[in-house]
C-alpha cells in the first residue's frame, strides 16, 4: 500500500469480534490436521479476567475496511491462518 493512502495519520484501529477460550480450543480442535497436540488446559486467573472484562466485544475499523483491510470471518479462519502461516515455522524452529 502507497503511503499516500494511509496519509498523515498511520494507526488503524482493525475489526474484530469476540471468541472464548472454548471456541479457541474448538477451532484448534476442528484444524490441527494430524498434528499432534499437548494439553489445553484452563487456570482462570482472577486478575487476568478483570482486564478483559473491560474489552470491547468487538470492534469495527471503518478506515481500514475501506482500506481494503478486513476482519477474519470466524475463529476457525483465524486458527488455520495462524496454521498456515507460522506453525509450522515454529515447530521447526525457524522463529
Amino acid at each position: 500500500m502507497a503511503a499516500s493512502e494511509l496519509g498523515d495519520w498511520r494507526t488503524l484501529l482493525l475489526s474484530g469480534f469476540t471468541a472464548t477460550a472454548g471456541e479457541m480450543q474448538e477451532a484448534v480442535l476442528r484444524n490441527r490436521g494430524n498434528r499432534k497436540l499437548g494439553a489445553i488446559n484452563f487456570r482462570p486467573d482472577a486478575k487476568t479476567q478483570a482486564i478483559v472484562d473491560g474489552w470491547p466485544s468487538g470492534t469495527r475499523g471503518a478506515r481500514a475496511e475501506a482500506l481494503g483491510i478486513h476482519t477474519d470471518a470466524s475463529i476457525d479462519e483465524i486458527v488455520r491462518h495462524f496454521i498456515e502461516d507460522d506453525l509450522d515455522d515454529q515447530i521447526q524452529g525457524k522463529f
